[in-house]
């Protein structure tokens, strides 16, 4: 379901949820990036961002398939969520989600869109971040 088309998926985005988001915390944003893209593409892939979606309590839950109520950002596929689609042999995406104690100022449409890393985001909105969940999962 989540996996590209290509791959037998729907491009479906996956179920993000987080409970006991800090104190002070306006709104999350979420990253998903392959970096094993790198041998293949020559760059870490950038499969979903998602800038300044706002929380009004401690929890956070997005459906799958939901577009979430933030910036849809590029990535490397375009605007929105690109399901995972390795093209040689099995790749580790990590998905990350930050509570933040501002919304962020990202360059995320037009044609100077910036496709976000994690380690991109992390170093343009240290400022911004308060806390990161981050996760890592592999798929052949």
């Amino acid at each position: 379901m989540h996996a590209c088309r290509k791959k037998g998926g729907k491009d479906k985005s996956i179920q993000i949820s987080a409970s006991n988001l800090p104190a002070g915390t306006k709104s999350v944003s979420i990253i998903l990036d392959d970096p094993d893209a790198i041998k293949p593409a020559g760059k870490i892939w950038v499969h979903w961002n998602v800038f300044n979606v706002p929380v009004a309590t401690s929890d956070f839950s997005l459906d799958i398939g939901t577009k979430p109520a933030g910036t849809i950002g590029k990535g490397h596929g375009g605007s929105g969520y690109k399901g995972m689609c390795p093209p040689d042999g099995k790749h580790t995406y990590r998905i990350a989600i930050y509570a933040q104690k501002e919304d962020v100022k990202a360059k995320a449409s037009g044609f100077s869109a910036v496709k976000y890393t994690l380690e991109r985001f992390e170093k343009d909105f240290s400022s911004s971040i308060i806390e990161k969940a981050h996760i890592e999962g592999t798929f052949r």
